[in-house]
């Protein structure tokens, strides 16, 4: 790889959505309408109700005092959690000595009684609005994942189904894999959105994998689903390791927001251009590692 095969504008995410760019790496987008910011405040509002908020401030409160930091407002709990386990897992790697003994482990990793609450708590935040949406119904649910990060699985199907069309009827071929790099919080919401409750449940560990495998044999096709090297089963009534490729499709598709709920992201995706001769969006194989 080289500076002219992935300039800085390819691979940087801006600040707004923009043509040629990883914009849809940023959550959140679809904010024109008012609709999502009207929706992240009802489920703001509600969090303080979920059974496990006392935890959740309880555990800050104790992160801040072992980390120097001032006690946080009840609505800033999860960030400082988010904030001071990111240094932890920095600090412990990289070889600095001056983590907190109580947020390692006996090995001398990120770790331990404090830090393995305070990873729980701060990932039931991160998908509490996932989560209280789906409480709601599958409409509410779809309507908040749509807009929050559904818009990604439109970049995961394109991808997909360039390889599907290429190798059903031929013509350029897509590139057969694509690695994604992004961080826990685009990996979270899309374990929530496939079901994989167990799997979002906690902050995906560093260096995560979830990876798309599309496969096919005597012209059908299906997709395996792994997260950090475990097979999942994200589609209705799976039993095996493969999921029937229009079945999985539809999982995804039902989730992309239309152009009208999510301007901001069909306004800038429809203006992807070609590039060196091919998509740069357009994998058979969508591995994604944090």
């Amino acid at each position: 790889p080289d500076v002219d095969e992935f300039p800085p504008p390819a691979v940087l995410v801006p600040s707004s959505p923009a043509p040629n760019t990883p914009f849809w790496l940023t959550a959140g987008i679809c904010t024109s309408t008012g609709v999502l910011p009207r929706l992240l405040a009802e489920a703001a509002a509600a969090f303080p109700s979920n059974p496990r908020w006392h935890e959740l401030t309880q555990a800050a409160a104790r992160m801040a005092g072992v980390s120097g930091h001032p006690v946080p407002p009840g609505n800033r709990s999860a960030e400082l959690l988010d904030n001071v386990m990111d240094c932890a897992i920095v600090h412990t790697c990289s070889g600095l000595e001056d983590t907190p003994a109580e947020l390692v482990d006996a090995w001398g990793h990120p770790g331990g009684d404090l830090f393995d609450t305070g990873d729980e708590l701060e990932t039931l935040s991160r998908v509490w609005p996932l989560e209280y949406f789906k409480s709601k119904g599958p409409a509410a649910f779809r309507q908040f994942a749509s807009l929050y990060y559904g818009y990604y699985f439109q970049v995961v199907l394109q991808r997909m189904r360039a390889m599907v069309k290429y190798q059903s009827s031929g013509g350029e071929q897509p590139p057969a894999m694509i690695i994604q790099v992004m961080s826990d919080g685009n990996i979270s919401p899309q374990l929530a959105m496939l079901g994989l409750d167990q799997a979002a449940a906690r902050r995906p560990p560093y260096l995560s994998t979830l990876l798309f495998e599309l496969l096919s044999k005597d012209g059908a096709f299906a997709v395996r689903t792994l997260y950090n090297g475990a097979v999942q089963k994200p589609c209705a009534n799976q039993t095996g390791q493969l999921c029937p490729w229009a079945q999985f499709e539809a999982l995804l598709a039902q989730f992309v927001p239309p152009r009208k709920e999510c301007p901001e992201f069909w306004n800038a995706w429809s203006g992807t251009r070609l590039r060196q001769g091919r998509r740069q969006d357009q994998p058979a194989l969508e591995s994604v590692l944090l």
